[in-house]
This record gives structure tokens, sequence and C-alpha cells, in this order.
């Protein structure tokens, strides 16, 4: 076999089955994280979800942060195959712990729902539940544009200031170093004025960060801008999921869930394509700019629309069920 496995040779690979796995990496995550998140509130108390919420984003960031340059170690010393190979082994251990793990029993557990009536059962409580909607709504006014920094920053540190991948990778880790300080500090911010304000106030640092990034171009104050982009990103992702969780019931938590990252995944490609064809058309501060300004009209436009809260999601009781951010 003197070629081997030819598709999967380095070089040999076609771009329709690189195109194919890809998909079926996006299908296996599409059906993984739902599930992934519902089983939160089993694992921890229903105080301690938005910290465990936190803790999430912050292993997301740091991964974002630590995998390319550890990646690109595995692949100067044994070869780009080998990155994808540790990576699968990863999942198999991943996997184990989660094959020996046993779901607590449930007393409201009812019948087994078909696929299809389950979705649309799913789909019409998302629909009418006040909270899930308002929650949704504030997701899609923050990830659109916020995506501008993760859609630019290659360009920015390209364009603007002339750094390799090295200097990129450094860009990149302090929004993790950032989301690492916010994880620390947001448990008390959020106590203190609540996660409806909190995810507003996350909106309006985002966007004066984002402006910061775009008008300036030396790489240190680049990179200090980009530290509370991350504590921000963390506020409100956090807010938002362990919201979400609180508020959805047992039976429909996953495919509630499962709708949040839709929106989420979406906004976010959505955003990336839109604010490259605006950089294309225009410049790369000019879209940074307009995102930032688009952020500031979101922040107002939430402010706006009360949110009701559930009563554990701030980790204390509350009066009411309805919170003006």
């Amino acid at each position: 076999m003197e070629d081997g496995c030819a598709p999967c040779r380095v070089g040999r690979t076609s771009p329709a089955l690189v195109l194919g796995l890809t998909f079926a990496l996006g299908c296996g995550n599409a059906v993984a994280s739902p599930a992934w998140q519902a089983i939160q509130p089993d694992l921890v108390d229903r105080e301690l979800l938005p910290q465990a919420a936190a803790l999430n984003g912050l292993n997301m960031n740091v991964a974002r942060a630590v995998g390319p340059a550890v990646g690109g170690f595995v692949v100067a010393a044994v070869g780009a195959g080998w990155v994808f190979a540790l990576n699968a082994v990863s999942f198999v251990a991943i996997a184990a712990v989660v094959a020996s793990w046993r779901a607590p029993v449930r007393a409201d557990g009812g019948p087994r729902e078909r696929l299809v009536e389950a979705l649309w059962a799913g789909g019409r409580y998302v629909r009418h539940a006040l909270i899930v909607r308002r929650l949704l709504y504030r997701a899609v006014l923050f990830i659109p544009a916020a995506s501008a920094v993760w859609a630019l920053l290659p360009v920015v540190a390209a364009g603007n200031l002339h750094l390799g991948s090295a200097g990129y990778g450094l860009l990149l880790g302090m929004v993790g170093i950032g989301a690492v300080a916010g994880a620390l500090v947001i448990p008390r911010l959020r106590a203190r004025v609540g996660s409806a304000r909190l995810v507003t106030g996350a909106m309006v640092v985002t966007a004066v960060a984002i402006a910061v990034v775009a008008t300036v171009s030396n790489t240190v104050l680049v990179g200090i801008a980009l530290l509370p982009i991350g504590g921000a990103w963390i506020a409100v992702m956090s807010s938002l999921n362990s919201g979400l969780q609180l508020a959805l019931p047992n039976w429909v938590r996953a495919r509630g869930l499962a709708y949040y990252l839709v929106v989420f995944q979406g906004a976010q490609a959505l955003g990336a394509v839109i604010w490259g064809a605006i950089a294309d058309r225009t410049s790369v501060a000019t879209a940074l700019l307009i995102a930032a300004a688009v952020l500031v009209t979101g922040a107002l436009a939430g402010y706006a629309v009360p949110c009701p809260i559930p009563r554990t999601w701030t980790g204390r009781r509350r009066r009411t069920g309805r919170h003006r951010s």
C-alpha cells in the first residue's frame, strides 16, 4: 500500500471531503451541545448556575486562546494530522466520563415523545414563554454586533498592527485573560446590580472597547482594550445561558437551549458575513465603529424592555418576578 489511504493523506484531501467532515462535526455539535448544557442543573445547585455557566464560557475562551498555540506546537513537532488525532482521543475520555454518569430520577417524567412532535412542542414553548423570548431577544441584540471582534480581529492584527500569527495569538490570549478576570468579578457584580443590568452594562463596555480597537494602532492599547471584551462576553453569555436554564422546565430545557444555540451560532455567523462585507466596502475601522454603535443601540433597546428574571437567577430572592434592565 504505497499511497495508503489516499484521501486522508496531507495534500491529497479533497475540498468536498473536508466540507463533508466539517458538516458532520457541526451536526454532532448541534446534537451534543443542548444536551450538554441541559444537564448542568443536575450537576450544581440552582443558585450556582450563573457561576457554572460562567465557568463553561471561561473554559471556551481559555481553549480559544491556548488551543491555537498548543496546536501550532504539535503541528511543528509531528505534523498536522496528529492535532486531529489527539483531539479525537480527548473526546474518548470525555465520552467515558459522561457514560459513567447517571442522571437523577425525575418525578415529573412523562411518556416518551416522538421526534417531530417533540420539536414542535419545544418550538411552541419557546414562542409562548415570555422570559425565553426576552432572553433570546437580548442575545440577538448582542451577538451579531459583538461578533465583529471575532470576525475582524485577524484583519486588525495583520493590517493595522502588522502582527504575525504569534501576535494574533497574543491578542486572543488577552481576550482569554479578560474572560478569566471577568469570571472572578462577575458573581459580585451580578449580586449587586442583577443580571439584566449586568448584560446592559456589558454591551456598553464592549462597544467602547470595540471603538478603541477600531481607532488606535498601538498594539499594547489594542491588547488592553481586548481585556474588557473578554470579561463582557463572559458576563452576557453566562447571564443568558443560566437564565434560560433556570427558566426552562426539565421536559423542554434541552430543546429551549437548542433554540438558543441556533440563535447564538446563527447570529455569530451572519454577523461575521455582514461585518466582513462592510469592511470590504469601507474599512475595518468603519465596520468596527458601526458595530460599536449597534451595540449601544441594542443596550438602549434592551433597557427599554423589562426582562423577567427567575427568583434564583442572581443567587438571592426577589420580591417581584420582573426586573427592568
